[in-house]
């Protein structure tokens, strides 16, 4: 359980319809920060968010949130090993990722913010 809510498996149900989202773990100790938002710089932030399963934003309603998003309780001394999986366990040195020359949308990749734009000269 602890490596599906890891994984980025984020579950809404609107409707009662299920949509998963699923992220890789792969190199994830190449660098934050780390989620939608930016929110956790480091990965010992995000073994902490997830073992304290605190949300971040107080604008969602608890009724979305995922259901297996509780705290996971692990002592200090786990959540020291899961960071040190996430970080070394699931690395690939010879991982080549793919970067478009551009996106369909036009928008800068890998994001297209007014600062990103500047620094990446994809005006």
């Amino acid at each position: 359980m602890i490596l599906e809510t890891l994984a980025g498996v984020a579950l809404r149900v609107k409707q009662k319809t299920c949509i998963a989202f699923v992220y890789p773990l792969y190199n994830m100790g190449d660098g934050g920060p780390y989620f939608h938002g930016s929110s956790k710089n480091t990965l010992s932030e995000v073994v902490h968010y997830f073992n304290n399963a605190q949300p971040e934003n107080s604008r969602v309603p608890s009724s979305s949130d995922f259901p297996l998003f509780q705290p996971l309780n692990l002592s200090e001394a786990e959540m020291k090993d899961l960071e040190s999986f996430l970080r070394d366990g699931l690395r690939d040195p010879n991982l080549v990722r793919y970067v478009p020359e551009r996106v369909l949308s036009g928008f800068c990749f890998p994001n297209n913010d007014p600062i990103s734009k500047q620094d990446l000269g994809c005006d």
